[in-house]
């Protein structure tokens, strides 16, 4: 009889140590937010504040600000729907939310949430961008680009290149990603080195943006992402965030 009810004990255990192991897999969808609207009023209003379901995950959120802040760090949160809200700092009680949102994150996956939209031509939005966490091949990185940028042409042209001149000399290559407002291009590898990111028009060849130099290490994957100037002049500098670093 007691080597039966060992037994049993043990046969519980490996089941109920299963529900715990595809419970865990199934719990690890993660996510950030990176903020990218420009146009609004910060100074006088302190800020963001963020809610998910109800509960305050982050205050004070400004233009530009990755959270949670760090290199590739990401929160974790079930798979399924999930509510979030923006509202001006300090109002999560009472307040009109800026941005209301039903947010669908899958099973395993990993988010970046993209605040973006200038409230004119674009509305407030929080736009979810599914990210690549599986290091490329060895000596490599990888990086993709999102236009979030409302006083961009809605269609622009991504050139990753060894040289500006490359692109406005007589003979450029054809772009690697054409990108409309809100969109991802896909990831691309690339060796290590210095590289030139170039924004043009839809089939022009003349940059709307200055160039601006990269140099990531190997084995790192970013996400490079096309916004507004500061208040929500002109464009601004483009913003680079490290996806796996």
């Amino acid at each position: 009889m007691s080597r039966l009810w060992k037994a049993l004990c043990l046969a519980l255990a490996v089941v109920a140590l299963g529900i715990f192991a595809a419970s865990c897999g199934a719990g690890s969808t993660t996510y950030r937010i990176i903020n990218v609207i420009a146009n609004y009023n910060y100074q006088g209003t302190g800020g963001f504040d963020i809610t998910l379901n109800g509960a305050t995950i982050f205050t004070s959120v400004m233009f530009t600000n990755v959270n949670p802040p760090g290199k590739d760090k990401y929160n974790h949160v079930s798979p399924g729907n999930e509510a979030l809200e923006v509202f001006p700092h300090a109002m999560t009680v009472g307040g009109t939310p800026v941005i209301s949102s039903s947010l669908t994150f899958s099973g395993s996956t990993r988010y970046t949430v993209l605040l973006m939209g200038n409230n004119t031509t674009n509305p407030y939005v929080a736009q979810p961008f599914t990210d690549n966490d599986v290091a490329p091949a060895s000596g490599d990185y990888q990086f993709r680009v999102i236009h979030a940028a409302s006083n961009l042409p809605t269609s622009v042209d991504i050139y990753i290149v060894g040289s500006p001149s490359v692109v406005t000399g007589p003979n450029p290559p054809p772009p690697n990603a054409n990108l409309t407002y809100g969109q991802p291009s896909s990831y691309i590898s690339n060796p290590t080195g210095t590289w030139w990111l170039v924004v043009t028009n839809h089939s022009g060849h003349t940059p709307l943006i200055s160039p601006t130099s990269y140099n990531p290490g190997a084995l790192q994957i970013e996400t490079i992402v096309l916004v507004d100037g500061q208040n929500g002049f002109g464009v601004g500098p483009p913003l680079i965030y490290s996806d796996l670093n």
